[in-house]
Formats: C-alpha cells, sequence, structure tokens
C-alpha cells in the first residue's frame, strides 16, 4: 500500500490567539485525527510569516477521503476548521517513497 503524505498550508482568523489554537488543535488531533482509519502521524509547525504547515501521513488516499467525509459530519473537526482563515488554505499531496 502507498503511503499518501498530506501537506496543509494555512493561517489563522486574525481573532484567534496562538494559544487557543492550540487547545482546539490537540483536541482535533486526539479526538478525531488520530481515529480516522489509514492515519499514521499528523504534526504542525508554525512559520516566522504566520503561516502554519500540517503534515499528515495516511496509509492510502481513500483513507483521505474516507476522513473527509467523517470530519463533514465531526463538531471538533469543524471546530479546527473555525480557527483557519479558509481562503488561505492550501492542501497538496505526495506519495512518499520507500526507504
Amino acid at each position: 500500500m502507498v503511503s499518501v503524505i498530506e501537506v496543509t498550508r494555512f493561517r489563522l482568523r486574525d481573532e484567534l490567539s496562538v494559544d487557543d489554537f492550540l487547545v482546539v488543535n490537540a483536541k482535533y488531533q486526539t479526538e478525531f485525527v488520530y481515529q480516522q482509519v489509514g492515519i499514521r502521524r499528523r504534526t504542525v509547525a508554525p512559520g516566522r510569516d504566520g503561516e502554519w504547515l500540517a503534515l499528515t501521513f495516511w496509509a492510502s488516499k481513500s483513507d483521505v477521503h474516507r476522513a473527509e467525509r467523517e470530519a463533514a459530519r465531526s463538531s471538533v473537526a469543524q471546530a479546527f476548521e473555525s480557527c483557519v482563515e479558509l481562503s488561505s488554505r492550501s492542501v497538496e499531496y505526495f506519495k512518499e517513497l520507500p526507504g
């Protein structure tokens, strides 16, 4: 099975503090992301210019699609999305190479 790396870049909404975001992100990661089929790892990191990066490693693209459908029904995922300035959000997918 080919592993998929999901690279998401985003900015926080202006009125949200980093501390408040980190609380929401921790809940999202433990109560939603790590409950999904095919999840291998997820981490977030802030950039110097206010941009954030989320790297999520999945077992397959079908696992990504399943999680996207689940997120639409999850209040925890919706709370995370409400922290993000949606116009700043971009997502790319990469195949992980062996080795």
